[in-house]
């Protein structure tokens, strides 16, 4: 991993959310939906079926684990189509997060993180929202490790404890990082670009005016380059033109609006840059291969059971 980004990674402002313990028996499933930027959880006993939003359940055993990004929904339970119940509502707060469902066969400890600092969006906006991690990956031990080092320094009173939380933090995004460059060469090239300080910043820039009918030449002037230089490098880095990466983010970001369900279609057509829900539609099945409204009505199905 390159300097660049390391040193990116670092200025992240990583504040942690609670770590978490499941203990489960029996027959269960629960759903979650939080608007967390990274959530990361290992199966440190038994093995636990999950769906995450459209995608078909992904079984998990012992010593596997995932991390999920930019506030994906999931369920996750013993069996896959169980009708899930809210997840949130069984854990204990107050005695520092842990859930317990009719016995101990089946274990999960997790944790999250929040990056609120805009300079996050550009590397977890890259990320695909499932990211298994098997036991066999060599990730899965050091993976383990951290998350139970996390786990610990946040039930901790020593001295230091917070910032050693937020060290653990940065360096199970790391992980995430790693198992999202060896899970695909796409996204290899999305986390080598953003270790380019200038397409790390173009980046940003798309993310913070997602409606601007941006053009080329107004992207290379943002970072002080020519039209020419500026299109070539993105190129070079990206593997395609500025102006069709940027459509390619807005629609992911639909794809997102639409799973959460609550946007009208017309705001979620505005928020991609299309002035109509028509236009907006063609686009959006030629990229993922069906309908804005199919998409929403099929996710709701999944998360409903």
């Amino acid at each position: 991993m390159s300097d660049a980004l390391s040193n990116s990674i670092a200025r992240l402002d990583l504040q942690n959310v609670p770590s978490t313990r499941l203990e489960a028996s029996r027959d269960w499933s629960l759903s979650f939906a939080i608007p967390t930027t990274l959530k990361f959880a290992t199966v440190a006993k038994g093995e636990v079926w999950i769906t995450v939003e459209d995608r078909q359940p992904v079984k998990l055993v012992e010593g596997d684990a995932f991390f999920l990004t930019n506030g994906a929904h999931y369920a996750i339970g013993s069996k896959p189509h169980l009708l899930p119940s809210d997840g949130l509502s069984i854990f204990d707060w107050a005695s520092g997060g842990t859930a317990r469902l009719n016995g101990d066969d089946t274990v999960l400890v997790g944790g999250a993180v929040n990056a609120p600092h805009d300079g996050a969006l550009p590397i977890f906006s890259s990320m695909p929202k499932f990211i298994p991690v098997r036991r066999t990956d060599p990730l899965a031990g050091p993976l383990q490790t951290g998350l139970s080092l996390l786990a610990a320094e946040k039930m901790s009173t020593e001295v230091g404890g917070i910032a050693a939380a937020r060290r653990l933090a940065e360096i199970v995004v790391i992980y995430a990082l790693r198992a999202m460059t060896a899970d695909s060469v796409d996204n290899y090239g999305v986390i080598n670009a953003l270790a380019d300080p200038i397409m790390s910043r173009i980046i940003g820039i798309m993310d913070q005016e997602p409606t601007r009918r941006w053009t080329v030449a107004e992207l290379a002037r943002a970072v002080g380059m020519s039209r020419s230089a500026f299109a070539n490098r993105f190129a070079s880095r990206l593997g395609s033109p500025p102006l069709t990466y940027l459509t390619q983010r807005r629609l992911d970001k639909a794809r997102s609006a639409l799973a959460d369900g609550a946007e009208p279609m017309i705001e979620v057509a505005h928020n991609a840059g299309y002035g109509s829900e028509g236009a907006f539609g063609l686009a959006f099945k030629k990229r993922f291969g069906i309908s804005p409204a199919r998409y929403r009505t099929r996710h709701r199905t999944v998360l409903d059971g």
